[in-house]
C-alpha cells in the first residue's frame, strides 16, 4: 500500500518540527538493532 502525498507531507512536517525527538528515536532504533544482532 503506497503512502499518500498528504501522509508524506505530514511526516516531513513532523520531523522538521521535532528534530530532537526524531534524533532520539533514531538512536533508540540503532541501539536496539546493535543489541539484537551484535551484542548477544
Amino acid at each position: 500500500m503506497k503512502t499518500s502525498e498528504a501522509q508524506l507531507r505530514a511526516v516531513k512536517k513532523y520531523k522538521e518540527r521535532n528534530r530532537e525527538a526524531t534524533r532520539i528515536g533514531s538512536y533508540m532504533s540503532s541501539a536496539r538493532t546493535f543489541v539484537r544482532h551484535h551484542a548477544t
